[in-house]
Order: C-alpha cells, then structure tokens, then sequence
C-alpha cells in the first residue's frame, strides 16, 4: 500500500508511502473494480480524524484514488481486497470530506495469496498483537518520531509493516517479523531487533537505539 502526506488547512491526512508495491505494478492498468470507503470518527477536541477501511471488489492489486477535501490521495490493496488507514485533523470528517473514489485494477507481478475482508482466521482474530498500532519513538539522543506498526497473526507468527514519521518526511513502511510468547513479541524491521511488551492497553518496545510505546486503533 503507498502512503503519501498531505497538510491541509483544516486536516491532516496520513495515508500509506512507498513507490512501489512489490507484488503490484500500477504504471500498468489491466481493468477496473468498484471500491467503497467505510469510516468511523476518532478523537475530540483539536484532535479529530476517523478510521477507514477500503474494500474493492477485485481480489487483489487494486489501486483506489478518492479526494479528502480537495486533495488527492489514493491506496494499493497489495495483498487483498481490503485494508485500512487512518485520517487525523482539526475538525471532524464527515460524508462531504471524502469524494471521488475510484477502482482500478493494477497487473500482478507476482504469487500473492488474497487474503479476502471475510476469511479471517480465527488466530488472527484472536491475537491481542493484531491490528493498527499507533505511539512515539524516543532515540538514544532525545530526538522523538511517530510510529506506525500494522501487525497480522498466524500462531505465535506474527508479521507486518512498520513505518517512521518525522516532520512529514515517512519512511517506510518497512516490513516487519516477529515471534510472539505471552506477552512479549521479539521481532525486526529494517534489519534493526525489536522487542515490544503488551503492558495494559499499551505495546512498549525497545531496540539498539530507542524506546517508545503504542497504543492500538
């Protein structure tokens, strides 16, 4: 999935950022599909967004553009037919903000198994590492960033990707493996070892250079 910023005067919207997604060539456009947005509101205050999770129609590479306001922003469903993402802001999102989603599909470079919105298995769903981690890094010289962590379980296997952000410049998302046992996960990302730690409704986690902690979404 790419992900790419946007600073708008009344919000902020994060979406996936990498040029390409391994399995998925979207300079090249072999049909369309039909997508749909679902969303839910998050936050209060000054701090407002919601999450959304896109689902097209094909079952996998499809390339689904819409407009938040009036800017452009769009997701690779790389390994299915559905995914998720989150918008952050100042003031509320409701219908009128997103508009214009379009489908279409991109050509498959290579064997990737679809993983379907309505065949979760019952490991993934039962893992408490699943889901969307969001929180803050701190480095070894005080400097901090925010961090992204999208976790999937199979077992005690656990993937996904995690990705850096730090005064709108992302980097990543990087893809990321891990071993869980009780409630520790040791794992890596960018060839860097991470060890995370479910300490209440909180991941806390530790590599060479840092610490931080995160809090699911």
């Amino acid at each position: 999935m790419k992900r790419v910023t946007g600073f708008l005067a009344a919000i902020v919207v994060c979406v996936p950022a990498v040029a390409q997604q391994m399995n998925c060539d979207c300079t090249q456009i072999v049909g369309s599909c039909e997508a749909s947005i679902r969303w839910e509101p998050t936050g209060s205050g000054v701090s407002q967004g919601a999450k959304l999770r896109i689902t097209s129609t094909a079952p996998i590479c499809s390339k689904v553009s819409y407009y938040v306001d009036s800017t452009p922003y769009f997701n690779i469903l790389s390994r299915g037919n559905t995914d998720e993402d989150s918008v952050f802001g100042t003031k509320p999102f409701t219908a009128e903000t997103l508009s214009e989603i379009k489908c279409q599909v991109c050509r498959q470079v290579s064997a990737v198994r679809p993983q379907q919105e309505s065949t979760s298995s019952p490991n993934q769903e039962s893992s408490p590492y699943a889901g969307t981690w969001i929180g803050e890094q701190r480095n070894i010289m005080g400097f901090s960033h925010d961090i992204t962590l999208k976790l999937q379980a199979d077992g005690n296997k656990v993937t996904g990707t995690w990705t850096n952000e730090q005064d709108g410049k992302i980097d990543g998302p990087h893809r990321f493996t891990g071993i869980a046992n009780g409630d520790e996960l040791k794992g890596s990302a960018a060839g860097m070892g991470i060890t995370l730690k479910l300490v209440g409704d909180t991941l806390q986690f530790r590599w060479l250079f840092g610490s931080g902690k995160m809090r699911k979404q």
